[in-house]
């Protein structure tokens, strides 16, 4: 199975548990038994299902301070599917620094428009973006010169502009 497919699906069963633990408070241990006496950890990167799993619980708060300053209510009046891809994401910006930042939104908006509700996914979009202005601002800068690059732009000078 190819790697991206296998992280993505990986990404799908972490909001799934996920969402589990939203909605019911179980230990990621006994949800993580669950999905392996289910055999739902099939063609999927069960490492990294660990890590997200248990990362996203460990730093639940951390992360929901992260997305706080740009949602428009309260983390508890989130739906528990778009929590939980929040989170996900939250995680994978702030502390999977191999993944670039575009690739996590995504793949964020891509569960949203599968499992989220109606236009979930700009909503998830919006925030991810938002969080990752603040914790990838070196690989952002990188993008933007490299966008400048290409448009023939000496990333070095500032453009004049008489406006």
């Amino acid at each position: 199975m190819h790697a991206q497919s296998t992280r993505k699906k990986t990404r799908e069963k972490a909001v799934q548990a996920l969402y589990q633990r939203v909605m019911s408070s179980e230990d990621a241990l006994i949800i993580e038994q669950q999905f392996h006496a289910m055999d739902a950890l099939k063609q999927i990167d069960k490492p990294y299902f660990h890590t997200l799993l248990h990362g996203v619980i460990h730093k639940q708060m951390h992360l929901d301070k992260l997305m706080l300053p740009w949602l428009d209510r309260p983390v508890e009046q989130l739906g528990p599917i778009e929590l939980s891809i929040l989170r996900l994401g939250c995680f994978e910006l702030a502390y999977c620094q191999d993944i670039p930042y575009r690739v996590v939104i995504n793949e964020g908006v891509g569960i949203a428009k599968r499992y989220g509700a109606q236009n979930s996914y700009k909503y998830i979009n919006s925030i991810l973006d938002q969080v990752s202005i603040s914790c990838r601002i070196d690989e952002r800068q990188a993008n933007q010169n490299e966008n400048l690059k290409n448009t023939g732009y000496d990333v070095d000078e500032s453009p004049i502009s008489d406006c």
